[in-house]
Protein backbone atom coordinates (compact mmCIF):
# COMPACT_ATOMS: atom_id res chain seq x y z
CA UNK A 1 0.00 0.00 0.00
CA UNK A 2 2.45 2.68 1.07
CA UNK A 3 4.77 1.55 -2.14
CA UNK A 4 1.88 1.91 -4.57
CA UNK A 5 1.25 5.83 -2.50
CA UNK A 6 5.02 6.48 -3.17
CA UNK A 7 4.75 5.62 -6.53
CA UNK A 8 1.74 8.57 -6.67
CA UNK A 9 3.57 10.69 -5.09
CA UNK A 10 6.46 10.83 -6.98
CA UNK A 11 4.76 10.92 -10.10
CA UNK A 12 2.99 13.34 -9.06
CA UNK A 13 5.67 15.57 -7.80
CA UNK A 14 7.46 14.78 -11.46
CA UNK A 15 4.52 16.24 -13.10
CA UNK A 16 4.34 19.69 -10.97
CA UNK A 17 7.85 19.97 -12.23
CA UNK A 18 7.30 19.65 -15.32
CA UNK A 19 4.18 22.06 -15.15
CA UNK A 20 6.39 24.52 -13.65
CA UNK A 21 9.18 24.02 -15.99
CA UNK A 22 6.85 24.23 -19.13
CA UNK A 23 6.60 27.96 -21.26
CA UNK A 24 2.98 28.31 -20.68
CA UNK A 25 1.96 28.17 -17.07
CA UNK A 26 -1.71 27.29 -16.32
CA UNK A 27 -2.05 28.00 -12.80
CA UNK A 28 -5.26 26.43 -12.76
CA UNK A 29 -3.58 23.35 -13.39
CA UNK A 30 -0.95 23.95 -11.04
CA UNK A 31 -3.33 24.57 -8.27
CA UNK A 32 -4.65 21.11 -8.95
CA UNK A 33 -1.71 19.53 -8.50
CA UNK A 34 -0.08 20.94 -6.05
CA UNK A 35 -3.90 20.13 -3.94
CA UNK A 36 -3.38 16.49 -5.37
CA UNK A 37 -0.18 15.99 -3.89
CA UNK A 38 -0.75 17.83 -0.32
CA UNK A 39 -3.53 14.96 -0.35
CA UNK A 40 -1.68 12.06 -1.00
CA UNK A 41 1.32 13.18 1.35
CA UNK A 42 -1.10 13.49 3.90
CA UNK A 43 -2.41 10.48 3.22
CA UNK A 44 1.19 8.54 3.07
CA UNK A 45 1.97 10.25 6.59
CA UNK A 46 -1.53 9.95 8.23
CA UNK A 47 -0.54 6.84 10.31
CA UNK A 48 2.52 7.80 10.83
CA UNK A 49 3.44 9.06 14.55
CA UNK A 50 5.16 12.30 14.00
CA UNK A 51 6.22 13.88 16.66
CA UNK A 52 7.23 17.65 15.78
Amino acid sequence: MKDKLKDKINNTRELLHKQLESNVVDYEKLLQTSQELDKLIIEYYEDEDIDF
